[in-house]
């Protein structure tokens, strides 16, 4: 039998309070409240006075110092219901007085609904937006300690949970937030059609295509393409440049592979100097992930057959010992446009392992845990002309096809690297976590980057260009370098939050970065602007960023207003000058009438601190 709401209104009161309360003692989100700073003065400090009309950077100063919120805007005025799981984890609930379920945890932010639970599994799980159709949820989003419901619009929910003994339970009144789309992945980008395999009020496109993968089906699922049918999901992923749908790939589980075993160089050598540190083989501790590119550049001597007997799929041969590396278990994504490869559940992600997207157009990657990549955890590339050495000049511009990256909501941790064959032994951790070149519209938001090396470049070399990047609400917690490095890219960065890092931004190669209400606590050198002969113009300007306690003073150039220009020669895309970007509604989300920067949320750097420490990573 199911209860009445005027039957359980006092049994609700007594749910929330049971529901509600463990989640404050856990929370550590207060939009509200003020964040005092280090009374301790770094090394160059730079005091903003609290009298002062207009908000500049803060290199940091004591507890006396304020922020003028009153500055920062939010265009959304709906935007702080993104900030605060708590709101969106109320609820109404009705149910049989059977049935053994009870909800733990639930959380409604970013277009899904996640829920973990004591007692027994669910038979059936059913949601509906109010006023629409009832809809029953995949079987693959039900688990035995979790419901992960995604694709969801904002709106006002209910769930109608069914138990083997057809006993229900209602839960009503859930209140699903959007996801925060600002940034230039968005930018006069797919307005109509949506991104990657979802819509842009959160629902799956119509024609997209859904595939499920887990640790136990990664080399047997399968999914059609065209005419033909493609099994196990690196396979697929090789593949996916002849879809001419979108496609959604969900992680159920921790998608995992083998390392090569662990070994050393001996003391006082180089790789190069012992062609038997070539050869090598896998562990077995995994079910190994087929499919996946591991090369090695190694001396001529090397026997390609033997190298390859112990799992590497790729020999290059090199004649210096500089040159020696390698790239191991890489999954590359070729040509493909309009793909999603999200995480529904709290385990979602991959160990030892990471993507590269080559050639490729509106790509979303969401709610993913990277750990112990061997190269790059997730790195994309595009195309550009060719590069006259003498001169620094590229010949051609650059491709803006390849366009359209949203990585958003995800987690990554430390890579690890068991065989490293570079000369300066520096892949221990692996390479990038998250790199990027050569690209157009990009945008990487939410997410928390922890106890990284080699973070995130964006430019491999000074010839490289990138144009049009957002760095948004990232946190940064205990990475040493690359947060990130650029190269001849427009880059905006705000309210990210940085952590006992070492260098934060470094800035190189006529790039224009636009750093805004940015936290940088405890750091080396927060902000490194590097000019050269060739490339005489990198500036980052600097507006409402905080720093507190760097080692190194910032290079950045402090604006005192928002609008305040600087001398530059930017310009990423080979054709276009972009000095001076974020003042030009053309080439930025600018409100010229406001004199804001047009994004859902702009918190000062210390709000952005809380909500980057709240909200930042993927699901837990």
């Amino acid at each position: 039998m199911t209860l009445l709401a005027s039957e359980f209104m006092n049994r609700k009161r007594l749910l929330s309070l049971l529901f509600i309360l463990p989640l404050l003692s856990g929370c550590r989100l207060d939009s509200t409240s003020s964040i005092s700073e280090s009374s301790t003065t770094s090394n160059t400090s730079f005091i903003t006075s609290s009298e002062s009309s207009v908000a500049t950077t803060s290199f940091v100063s004591s507890s006396s110092v304020e922020e003028k919120d009153s500055v920062f805007s939010s265009i959304d005025s709906e935007s702080h219901e993104n900030s605060s799981k708590i709101e969106n984890s109320s609820f109404e609930e009705s149910s049989s007085s059977n049935m053994n379920f009870q909800v733990i945890k639930l959380d409604s932010s970013n277009e899904k609904i996640a829920l973990s639970f004591s007692g027994d599994k669910p038979k059936e799980v059913y949601y509906s937006l109010d006023g629409e159709t009832e809809i029953k949820v995949d079987e693959e989003l039900i688990y035995d300690e979790e419901i992960f419901i995604p694709g969801l619009k904002k709106g006002s929910y209910t769930l109608r949970i069914v138990d083997d003994q057809n006993e229900e339970m209602i839960l009503s009144s859930i209140e699903v937030s959007a996801i925060d789309r600002s940034g230039y992945a968005h930018f006069h980008l797919a307005a109509a059609s949506g991104f990657g395999g979802y819509k842009d009020d959160g629902t799956l496109k119509d024609d997209a295509q859904v595939i499920y993968v887990n640790d136990n089906n990664k080399n047997t699922v399968q999914l059609k393409i065209g005419n033909n049918t493609y099994t196990g999901l690196v396979n697929i992923l090789n593949h996916s440049k002849n879809l001419t749908t979108p496609v959604v790939i969900r992680f159920m589980d921790t998608i995992k592979t083998n390392q090569f075993k662990p070994k050393s160089v001996e003391e006082g050598k180089e790789p190069f100097d012992d062609v038997n540190y070539f050869y090598n083989e896998k562990e077995d501790t995994y079910t190994e992930l087929n499919g996946l590119s591991s090369k090695i550049w190694a001396p001529s001597t090397i026997d390609v057959d033997r190298a390859k007997q112990g799992g590497v799929t790729e020999v290059s041969t090199v004649s210096k010992s500089k040159d020696t590396d390698s790239a191991f278990n890489n999954c590359k994504v070729a040509n493909v446009s309009n793909m999603t490869i999200e995480g529904v559940s709290s385990t979602a992600g991959l160990l030892n392992w990471g993507f590269t997207f080559q050639k490729c157009a509106f790509i979303e990657l969401r709610n993913l845990t990277f750990s112990d990549y061997t190269e790059d955890a997730c790195s994309f590339e595009g195309s550009q002309g060719n590069y006259n050495k003498s001169t620094g000049v590229v010949e051609k511009t650059l491709d803006t096809n390849y366009q359209g990256y949203f990585l958003h909501h995800c987690t990554f941790n430390r890579g690890k690297n068991n065989w490293d064959l570079t000369q300066e032994q520096d892949k221990h951790d692996g390479d990038g976590s998250a790199d990027l070149k050569k690209l157009s519209n990009v945008t990487f938001a939410y997410n928390h980057f922890y106890n990284c090396h080699k973070t995130g470049l964006i430019g491999g070399g000074n010839e490289q260009m990138t144009r049009n990047v957002t760095f948004h609400h990232n946190y940064y917690e205990k990475c040493q370098s690359r947060l990130p490095l650029g190269r001849q890219v427009n880059l905006h960065c705000y309210n990210n939050y940085y952590l006992n890092c070492g260098n934060c931004q470094d800035m190189r190669a006529n790039s224009f970065t636009f750093s805004e209400a940015n936290y940088f606590e405890n750091c080396t050198s927060p902000q490194l602007a590097t000019s050269d002969s060739v490339f005489s113009s990198t500036i980052i300007k600097s507006y409402q960023d905080v720093i507190v306690n760097a080692s190194k003073a910032s290079q950045a150039s402090v604006a005192l207003t928002r609008e305040q220009s600087f001398t530059a020669n930017c310009c990423p895309d080979g054709e276009n000058d972009y000095s001076n970007f974020d003042t030009s509604s053309t080439l930025f989300y600018y409100d010229e009438v406001n004199k804001v920067s047009n994004v859902s949320l702009l918190e000062s750097a210390s709000n952005g601190k809380t909500t980057c420490m709240n909200l930042s990573g993927s699901y837990h």
